[in-house]
């Protein structure tokens, strides 16, 4: 009975312009051409499928500072399937009521780095209510190229990349936050 009533249902929308049923593999679709709605037809029953409003691209962004030495900058665009980063590390900068900005020495991290494994920073991706969708660990040995200034000194370090990701998730990454490991910057407080 659910049967014939399905398939007679079909017939009658079918034949209306505004709908269109397809075969697709073992699947029959309906197609609601005017709201774009498509619906599965499964054993006598017309299921209607979720829609899901995707962004085309969401900006995220973070920064801090560690132990007084280093300070991160974290850029992320978040689009349909991926997510992009570019992370800056770098010696921290003060400002000095003239105004002008000095930098503290960066030299010794990456020596210290090479040194003392286990340098990690991991971007966190939240929703609204700060759960957490998902994450990503950057091995700090693993930076994409030096930042120096006009003078040719390394001022930090730079890391580039993307990971793939669902659709329905990036739709609700609402801010980025960050964790960090790392080892060097906690034996150099060792020596201080």
């Amino acid at each position: 009975m659910k049967k014939l009533f399905a398939s007679s249902l079909i017939l009658l929308l079918s034949a209306c312009n505004d709908y269109e049923v397809q075969e697709v593999g073992k699947n029959t679709l309906l197609l609601n051409k005017n709201k774009g709605d498509v619906s599965i037809i499964d054993k006598g029953m017309v299921i209607e499928l979720p829609k899901y409003s995707l962004s085309l691209e969401k900006h995220l962004s973070s920064s801090g500072s560690f132990e007084e030495q280093l300070q991160v900058s974290i850029k992320s665009k978040v689009t349909f399937d991926r997510v992009f980063y570019k992370m800056t590390l770098e010696g921290k900068k003060t400002t000095n009521q003239d105004g002008s900005t000095n930098q503290k020495d960066f030299a010794w991290f990456k020596k210290a780095m090479k040194k003392y494994k286990g340098n990690f920073i991991t971007l966190k991706y939240l929703d609204k209510d700060k759960y957490l969708l998902f994450d990503r660990k950057i091995e700090l040995e693993e930076y994409s190229y030096n930042d120096v200034d006009y003078n040719g000194v390394q001022t930090g370090l730079v890391f580039e990349g993307s990971f793939p990701i669902k659709p329905q998730i990036t739709n609700k990454a609402n801010s980025l936050s960050y964790v960090y490991v790392i080892s060097a910057l906690d034996k150099f407080k060792e020596k201080s």
